[in-house]
């Protein structure tokens, strides 16, 4: 039965933590632009530690609550029921937690929750050892089936990969992506300041990428990439935003392969519109494989062209001018080629013409924020007794 001792719906979102992902990223900008007279919003964490948007949430004044113990199921259902006495009761719970997601779903069920969502964002089977895929997969999948009433995914290739491709025809199933703040895209970031603190000469062609360094997100390939182009010309600089554990072998790769005086490496960055729209040229982003794509959709709303891959799923293909997609079975020559080409090519539509696409998409965190909120509320009504 839905809580109904407090006027607000309330809903349980289930993360990893805090840190600066997509998944955690949309999250904080659905909880700034989420009803807040009729939902109220909790953050379970199953990997509690510092991370860069624990103020944020704070600020936004919501509870976090921290979980541990999810590799140990008996050690996190009792986290996970102290939690639900402490914090609960809630109306909806929303998990993002992959092959913990039938644990947390099972839990739920077994608390009450009514409305029980699972959230697809990542196609991860190639991360995961093929001994512990084989062994919890077909568990997970079917606990997930078993106890959520709502299917969630960011693509449809995420669902599929995730559950089976014939979980696409299930009555549960629906698309949500994940939208992006247009705001920080309607203005220009500074490119001359911006520049001159990162290093990078005024007059140089910016080619930009945006990742953890992990590596299913081959940044090892963009140096190869780089060595190419710099065989042809000289104004090329690679911007690689963000941190990880691969940084450091990326970085000595580029002095190995000759060009890191054309590489620069500045961390995890909380400007990234600003730097798109000030400094970026083109994006760059030659994945394995991703749930989405979120920064693809990123840069096509500060108008820039994308060279991809195509382990990134069509639906982050908005402004489709901008897209241009490349297998990683191609040889980095190719990629240069195409990179080149762009670049070459200059500007095929204005910023504002590219925003204006992303307005009327599926991808305005407004519009996703409104669809969410009809996910919840309809998932309530179904929860209610008939007659």
């Amino acid at each position: 039965m839905p809580n109904r001792s407090c006027d607000r719906t309330r809903v349980l979102q289930v993360i990893g933590n805090l840190g600066r992902g997509g998944v955690e990223t949309w999250l904080m900008q659905v909880l700034g632009a989420i009803d807040r007279e009729r939902f109220a919003v909790d953050v379970m964490l199953l990997r509690p530690e510092p991370a860069a948007y624990d103020d944020r949430a704070q600020a936004l004044g919501v509870n976090v609550i921290p979980c541990p113990g999810s590799t140990r199921p008996w050690r996190f259902a009792r986290n996970f029921r102290r939690a639900l006495e402490q914090y609960g009761p809630y109306d909806v719970i929303h998990t993002h937690m992959y092959l913990r997601d039938g644990l947390v779903l099972r839990l739920a069920h077994g608390a009450g929750i009514p409305v029980r969502i699972s959230h697809s964002r990542h196609p991860q089977a190639h991360r995961i050892d093929p001994l512990l895929k084989r062994a919890a997969l077909p568990l997970v999948r079917y606990l997930v089936k078993r106890h959520a009433t709502k299917i969630l995914a960011v693509s449809d290739e995420s669902a599929a990969a995730f559950l089976g491709p014939g979980i696409l025809g299930d009555r549960r199933y629906e698309l949500l992506t994940t939208a992006i703040d247009l705001a920080p895209f309607t203005t220009r970031g500074d490119g001359a300041a911006l520049r001159e603190k990162l290093g990078i000469p005024p007059e140089a062609l910016v080619v930009g990428h945006v990742a953890r360094f992990v590596e299913w997100k081959k940044q090892d390939f963009i140096v190869r990439v780089a060595a190419e182009l710099r065989k042809r010309r000289d104004d090329i600089y690679f911007l690689l935003i963000g941190d990880g554990p691969c940084r450091e072998a990326v970085r000595l790769q580029a002095l190995d392969a000759g060009v890191s005086d054309r590489f620069v490496f500045p961390g995890e960055r909380d400007d990234v519109p600003a730097l798109m729209t000030g400094v970026f040229d083109l994006l760059v982003f030659p994945s394995v494989s991703e749930g989405l794509g979120r920064v693809v959709v990123e840069a096509q709303a500060a108008g820039l062209p994308c060279v991809i891959s195509d382990g990134v799923p069509r639906h982050a293909d908005v402004v489709t001018e901008l897209v241009c997609r490349r297998s990683l079975a191609e040889p980095p020559a190719v990629w240069a080629d195409s990179i080149a080409a762009a670049l070459d090519a200059g500007r095929v539509m204005s910023p504002a013409e590219a925003l204006a696409t992303l307005m009327q998409s599926d991808f305005n965190i407004n519009a996703n924020v409104d669809h969410l909120e009809a996910v919840y509320d309809q998932g309530l009504a179904d929860a209610l007794p008939r007659g």
